[in-house]
């Protein structure tokens, strides 16, 4: 009896028909348990959680979780559940406590990795954050000979990606997602965040798509990139010397760019982002600075120990050393600094680039003539 009442109830709840899904595995639980089938118990109960969090009935779903632990403690799947219940509750630490019992349970949960790292970060302070480097983390698998090309090219640019946003409300934005769009957005789905728009640091290829150079411009190879992302309904955040490159360049409709401005506020969920104005690498190049989690993404402008070349069209050095020398070294001291290339290392701190990087002090005049 318990198994047909189970069928059924899985029935209705593919068919959205929750109330009835609802009532059949009440039924089918108390079946199992007049059976002593303590597991299958269980699963009801997980699947009655389930689709109280589907409803955001947060109380009713903790509760239903406890119901299915109690049926069967060894089941990892019950404490991802109760886990899932209290981050929505934002009881914290209780739900890192769940999470990790699901993981250890000797039938362990593997989703509960990505949620226990989510809830640690929401406990610290509510920034959620992800450091990806192209050609080991995406552009990885290729499918066919052209993506062989781009994942390969990719791997040895070095390029970093990043989600950053608010590990509460599991909004993030992703800076700079190129190369392996679906890939990024499959990292994200992972890790239990909704991508819900997109930064770019400059309008180069390797950070926003589109036609890159020769040789690779004439074999009908097109990066993606920030079109994809607009392609989704995401917005696309450019500093506004830079929009028009990442509209023709990139291939952007002009609708999904959000133009920005130096210093300017993008709110993901309740964390807040500086858009920091960095030209020199481009003209519109910017930085995202998270003064919640002490941190600046800093593209081209500032790598580990040197900077974004100098030697393109539209560089330009004087305004290369402002950005470094005013607007990233007046950041404070302890902040990390992310970049836009694996080139000298992941990370570093302002107060690092300024004892042996490029934050050091220098005059322009030695700056220009040094570069």
């Amino acid at each position: 009896l318990g198994a047909s009442l189970k069928e059924t109830a899985t029935a209705a709840f593919k068919a959205g028909n929750y109330d009835d899904a609802l009532r059949e595995y009440h039924a089918a639980a108390s079946a199992f348990q007049r059976d002593g089938a303590d597991h299958e118990v269980a699963t009801c109960w997980g699947n009655i959680s389930h689709i109280h969090a589907l409803r955001n009935e947060w109380d009713t779903a903790l509760a239903s979780a406890e119901s299915a632990i109690a049926s069967d403690p060894a089941w990892g799947k019950a404490h991802y559940r109760k886990g899932e219940a209290l981050f929505a509750r934002r009881e914290y630490p209780a739900a890192i406590t769940a999470f990790g019992a699901a993981l250890t349970a000797s039938q362990p949960e593997p989703r509960a990795k990505h949620m226990l790292a989510l809830a640690e970060e929401a406990g610290r302070g509510g920034v959620f954050f992800r450091q990806i480097l192209a050609g080991r983390d995406v552009a990885v698998s290729p499918c066919n000979m052209i993506q062989q090309q781009i994942f390969g090219f990719a791997a040895r640019m070095e390029n970093f990606m990043y989600l950053i946003g608010d590990a509460h409300t599991r909004e993030v934005v992703a800076v700079d997602a190129c190369w392996d769009v679906e890939g990024l957005m499959k990292l994200a789905a992972d890790a239990h965040v909704q991508v819900v728009g997109a930064v770019a640091t400059h309008y180069h290829f390797d950070h926003v798509g589109g036609l890159p150079p020769a040789p690779f411009n004439a074999m009908g190879i097109t990066v993606e990139g920030a079109a994809s992302m607009a392609a989704r309904g995401l917005p696309v955040y450019v500093h506004e010397a830079d929009a028009q490159k990442v509209i023709d360049q990139g291939k952007v409709p002009p609708a999904s760019i959000s133009r920005t401005v130096h210093q300017g506020t993008l709110r993901v969920g309740g964390v807040e982002l500086s858009l920091l104005h960095t030209p020199g690498h481009t003209p519109g190049s910017q930085c995202v600075h998270c003064q919640a989690a002490a941190l600046v993404l800093t593209g081209d402008t500032l790598f580990i120990g040197s900077c974004g070349r100098l030697d393109l069209p539209d560089c330009n050095k004087s305004a290369m050393h402002s950005s470094l020398q005013v607007v990233l070294a007046g950041l404070p001291d302890k902040t990390k600094v992310y970049p836009g290339h694996n080139y000298g290392g992941a990370y570093s701190t302002i107060e690092q680039e300024k004892k042996t990087g490029l934050l050091r002090p220098i005059s322009l005049s030695q700056w220009l003539s040094s570069m």
